[in-house]
Parts: C-alpha cells; structure tokens; sequence
C-alpha cells in the first residue's frame, strides 16, 4: 500500500523513545529503571514456564531444543518489558502485554524446532534416498551384493562421505530392509536389483 499508518506511528514512537536521556547514576553509569510483574502477570510466566519445562522431557515437543526452549521464558519476560516501556504505561507489568511476550516466544521456538529438528530430519531422508540409489547403481554396475563401508564413504553421495550422516543414512535403510549392516560391509536386498542378482557373490 501506499500509506502505512501504524508503521508510521510505531517509528514515530521508537523514535521518541530514543530521545529519552540515558538515566544514569552521580559516577556516570547506566541506572536502567526496574521493571516488575502484576500478580496475574506472574502467574501467566509462571504457567508459560512449567509448560515448556514440562516439554522439555526425553518424549517431550522441545526436547531436540532444550538449549533454546530453557531460555523462552525469559524472553517472553523481556518481550512484555519492551511491550510495556512500548505503551509507555506506569506500573507493573500486565497480563496482556506478558501474554503476548509468551506468544511471540512460543512461535520462535516452534521455529526452532522446525529449524534444527524438521529440517535436519529432512535432510536426514535425502541422504538415506541418495546413498540407496548410489548403493544399488554400484551394485549393479559391479554386479555383486555387497560393497564395504570404507567404499561407500569414499564414494558414495556427498553428504554421506561424514561418518556421522553415513551412520545416519544406513540406519534409515536398514529399518526400511532395503539394506543389511555389519562392522565391514553393506549387504543390498537382493529383491532391489534384476533378477537373477542373488546368485552373485
């Protein structure tokens, strides 16, 4: 659009916020103004906090995060600050302005879920699809069943050159049965190649 009003009025606020002198003590260091929760306030972080610890647990949504899930609830305190300071309201802290701060910092740990967990289980499947077309093309191309695992580290599919992302890729075949591991070799199921195939060693 061609005229944005509340964004207008919102850098117009930064703006005079800005401005505000710096409160500072006699020795000339920052003195920042203490911020407290209303009761209901407190109770809403307080709820806030014991629902993400809870999830937190082994089996638990954020348990893949618990490093950015263990600081949501003191970012959703210091987002309700800034909303606070923001309205320019006396007093303590609201509910409302906590219950937005708990909000906004549940929806970035969402997001960090999805980043660090969805994404890399993503790219955990691409990996495990990409070293079972490379293993059954090797197969084939050499006509046998088997290759060693220092081949298909040496090369096999980019990613799954990293020790750790090889482990990761057989695990996925070998729970699908379209592979078989042992400490040297990777075994192909048989059925995944032409006919005939088993008889060779």
């Amino acid at each position: 659009p061609d005229c944005w009003p509340c964004l207008e009025k919102f850098q117009k606020r930064l703006s005079s916020l800005l401005a505000l002198p710096l409160p500072m003590d006699n020795h000339g260091c920052l003195q920042p103004r203490e911020l407290s929760l209303c009761q209901s306030a407190r109770n809403e972080w307080i709820a806030y906090h014991d629902a993400v610890e809870k999830e937190l647990a082994a089996d638990g949504e954020f348990a893949d995060v618990g490093d950015v899930a263990s600081k949501s609830a003191d970012n959703a305190a210091r987002l309700a600050a800034c909303f606070h300071v923001f309205d320019g309201t006396d007093g303590d802290i609201s509910q409302d302005n906590m219950r937005r701060g708990c909000a906004i910092a549940l929806w970035h740990l969402y997001e960090a879920r999805r980043f660090f967990v969805d994404t890399a289980n993503e790219q955990g499947l691409k990996d495990a699809s990409r070293l079972d077309s490379w293993l059954i093309r090797h197969c084939r191309t050499n006509q046998c069943l088997r290759v060693s695992r220092k081949d298909a580290m040496q090369f096999g599919p980019g990613a799954t050159r990293k020790k750790e992302a090889l482990q990761s890729a057989l695990a996925e075949l070998a729970a699908l049965h379209r592979i078989r591991v042992n400490d040297a070799f990777i075994e192909v199921n048989p059925a995944l190649l032409p006919m005939g195939q088993e008889a060779v060693q």
